[in-house]
């Protein structure tokens, strides 16, 4: 994990990514035989807990690291997304 992004998150929301990483991955090798949509709710449930820890991040200016502060640099090419 980048140094600028660990330092952004309390020993609360560490323990939070800690504890459903490690319970997502007991119940994977538990139920390898899982149906799409068993896993997909596995996935969308630890995307639920981790979603509010990376939005305080953000907001502290933290990022993805090799991220662009304030955007792309001269805008998106073409002049904006796509149609």
């Amino acid at each position: 994990m980048d140094e600028k992004v660990k330092d952004k998150i309390s020993a609360e929301d560490k323990e939070v990514i800690t504890k459903g990483s490690e319970e997502t991955l007991k119940w994977l090798e538990s139920n390898q035989d899982a149906s799409a949509e068993e896993m997909d709710a596995k996935k969308k449930a630890l995307e639920e807990k981790f979603q509010p820890i990376m939005m305080k991040v953000y907001q502290q200016g933290g990022g993805m690291p090799g991220g662009m502060e304030g955007g792309m640099p001269g805008g998106m090419p073409g002049g904006g997304m796509p149609g």
